[in-house]
């Protein structure tokens, strides 16, 4: 570029450092694209300065603090308002909640549209908005195929678990468990429920509440109170109808404020196109990575596969997700809401996705990790909204509220299904004779007691350290197994209780035992975040560092992503995605004088621990199963087991063992109401639905349940 010997003088403003030509033979000058570069008139030229490309860099979080004025503020405040509000319209003003029915299986009258949004939001959280396209950023869009496995999640849940659960009518996704098992396995898997979502519902808050604090000023322990005080008041005045009303607002707005991120990050970049091309140069926009080794971060197994049972015992293990299910009339309604919920799913992910590509496309040639202007990996993208959003008046706290509508909508859920679960599968059991009224005031009670102690682990969390990537490990740890013993009772008719009971608490202790593992043995992974990042195009001089407070706290990164192999540009703290285990990190290595794994076995162990984070849910599950399966044929040669009720059984499952063991059903399932069951004297036959429901009818003079298939 050449210069003139005349300048132009432009007025600084505190979001543009124009250059002067002093200024300019101090700072480099870098030929950037013209697609990130915006005008500048100094000596008859455009240039661009590094501290202009990329103003980020040179911002600390108190600067970006100062942008959160009244209009963002009066934004923020108006989304938890109206949370509070539908709590009150339901408790006070709306007749019902007078049983605990109404207050928590919402008199099952619920329609599909509330019942999917609030599916979406139960568990798309936000560590999933903060995280996932932090996961594109660094790893690239192979990631990106765990929207294929929502196909095969929602025909499972549609056709094989959800029929089961609404045909029986439960209060507790757990009665299952004790109507095709025993007692003992409902209160070991509820127990180990409860602990997970408590556990769960603290970093849920916890951990985007720190990352929002970098760039908003928002102290962390205000955002974690603020949002545990409003969900503990509305899930206790409203009940279920409160928290599905109100996550149906919050996934609005969730999607509202993602939408807006996307389309002004690519709008500001160039448009689509360059986004694209900019990802495609940096190896963002490879899908296919058929890498068979467990331990590659993302490939097309661990997104399809263990992506599959990653979500599906989300939605088909636990409470909060089966109480929607069953708050539903009628099953062709679920299949509605499951649809929905399909179609919820594809639009948040897809939008992370793209979110991800524009921080690339924005940041690639002088990433905010590497250069110091964030602490930590899951504040990329409140950074970057900041930035590219920070100057129009209420759009960063439409973001913060959208995180922030993440985070309610997880704990309300919790709340709502917590006390759910004490109130049937323990209360109700031990005092039969209480009356409804006072089933419904300890249902309430149970709101606020567990609101209280999930809020108390916020507390404990802030002085845990790198021991909460251990806690989520062990919530993703926990239900794999619940998964597991499900699939037992739903798809295996020869299994018993003590063989389900002992695969459950086995695999529970295996997974835990691995977990503890990965976080005390030093790790050889080699780092798995893709080329294309540098700090080429950044400043010479960094602001942020200059102008950290001096005793600003120590950044305790735990929620943008599971790192099993960290780049060496991140910090040394071990964040986390959607809940489930992160990797050790390479920086604990071990003593160079002495190795331990010159042994098979230790070798083995080695490999165990460096498996990536996709595959545990799949792994918890896989040995539930498969130890079920084998202590319930140990149990089975000294105790003979009644058979099977057929409404315990998925259709499907009923369906394909009546066509390959046709002389052995009849020996797994139970005959009492079907006198006239043989071997020889029984056909199966079809009927075709159009709701995709199946009946019982009398065929050779008894009956059998059928599969309906459409």
């Amino acid at each position: 570029m050449g210069f003139s010997q005349e300048t132009t003088e432009t007025p600084m403003s505190s979001s543009e450092h124009l250059l002067t030509a002093s200024e300019s033979l101090e700072d480099p000058i870098i030929d950037t694209p013209d697609l990130f570069s915006y005008e500048v008139p100094n000596n008859d030229t455009d240039f661009l300065s590094s501290e202009e490309f990329y103003p980020t860099v040179n911002k600390s979080p108190a600067s970006f603090s100062q942008m959160f004025g009244l209009p963002e503020y009066a934004v923020f405040v108006s989304v938890l308002v109206c949370s509070a509000a539908i709590g009150v319209f339901y408790g006070l003003f709306r007749k019902g909640q007078q049983s605990t029915e109404e207050y928590l299986m919402g008199n099952r009258r619920m329609s599909s549209i509330p019942v999917a949004l609030s599916l979406l939001c139960s568990f798309v959280s936000a560590i999933t908005v903060l995280g996932n396209p932090v996961e594109i950023y660094f790893y690239g869009s192979t990631y990106g195929l765990i929207l294929v496995s929502f196909i095969p999640m929602t025909l499972s849940l549609a056709y094989c678990y959800v029929p089961v659960y609404h045909n029986l009518q439960l209060t507790s996704a757990y009665e299952y468990l004790e109507l095709r098992f025993s007692r003992y396995v409902r209160v070991c898997a509820s127990l180990l429920g409860i602990i997970q979502y408590v556990i769960y519902m603290a970093i849920v808050v916890y951990g985007p509440a720190l990352a929002l604090r970098q760039v908003t000023g928002i102290p962390t322990r205000v955002t974690s109170s603020i949002i545990f005080i409003v969900c503990i008041f509305y899930s206790t005045l409203g009940g279920l109808k409160a928290v599905l009303w109100t996550d149906s607002l919050q996934a609005v707005i969730m999607i509202g404020s993602l939408t807006a991120i996307v389309i002004k990050g690519i709008l500001d970049t160039g448009g689509f196109e360059a986004v694209w091309s900019i990802s495609m140069e940096g190896n963002r926009t490879h899908f296919f990575n058929f890498d068979p080794d467990p331990r590659t971060r993302h490939t097309v197994w661990t997104s399809i596969f263990g992506g599959y049972f990653m979500w599906l015992a989300n939605f088909a293990a636990t409470h909060s997700q089966v109480q929607r299910y069953l708050a539903i009339p009628t099953l062709i309604k679920i299949r509605r809401a499951l649809l929905l919920n399909f179609i919820g799913l594809i639009v948040i992910f897809g939008l992370c996705y793209l979110a991800g590509l524009a921080l690339f496309a924005r940041y690639h040639l002088c990433d905010p990790v590497q250069a110091g202007a964030v602490s930590q990996r899951d504040q990329l993208l409140p950074l970057f909204v900041m930035e590219t959003l920070g100057h129009f008046p209420g759009f960063p706290g439409l973001f913060v509220a959208g995180v922030t509508c993440a985070s309610l909508s997880s704990v309300s859920s919790g709340l709502n299904s917590l006390a759910a679960i004490l109130t049937y599968d323990y209360i109700k059991q031990w005092f039969p004779h209480w009356s409804d009224a006072t089933l419904l005031r300890l249902s309430k009670a149970f709101c606020v007691i567990f609101g209280c102690i999930s809020f108390g682990f916020v507390f404990v969390a802030e002085h845990l350290g790198n021991i909460l990537p251990l806690t989520f490990s062990l919530c993703g740890g926990i239900i794999g197994p619940i998964l597991g013993v499900f699939s037992l009772g739903l798809f295996f008719p020869w299994t018993n209780s003590k063989g389900a009971l002992m695969g459950l608490l086995s695999s529970v202790g295996l997974m835990t035992a691995l977990i503890i593992s990965k976080q005390i043995i030093p790790s050889r992974a080699i780092d798995q975040t893709l080329p294309g990042l540098s700090i080429e195009g950044c400043p010479k001089f960094d602001y942020y560092h200059h102008h950290q407070p001096p005793h600003a706290p120590l950044p305790l990164n735990m929620t943008s992503s599971e790192d099993l192999h960290p780049s060496s540009s991140s910090t040394t703290e071990t964040p986390l995605v959607l809940g489930f285990p992160p990797e050790n990190d390479i920086s604990s290595s071990s003593n160079p004088g002495h190795d331990w794994t010159s042994t098979f076995s230790s070798r083995i162990l080695l490999f165990l621990t460096e498996i990536s984070y996709m595959w545990y849910p799949a792994l918890g599950c896989t040995l539930s199963v498969t130890l079920g399966l084998i202590f319930s044929f140990l149990f089975k040669r000294f105790h003979k087991s009644r058979g099977v009720n057929p409404d315990y059984l998925s259709p499907p499952a009923l369906w394909l063992l009546t066509k390959l063991f046709p002389n052995h059903i009849m020996n797994w399932i139970e005959v009492d109401g079907y006198p006239m069951l043989t071997s020889g004297g029984c056909s199966f036959t079809l009927s075709v639905r159009s709701d995709f429901s199946f009946n019982k009818e009398s065929m050779c003079d008894m009956k059998l349940k059928r599969l309906s298939v459409f």
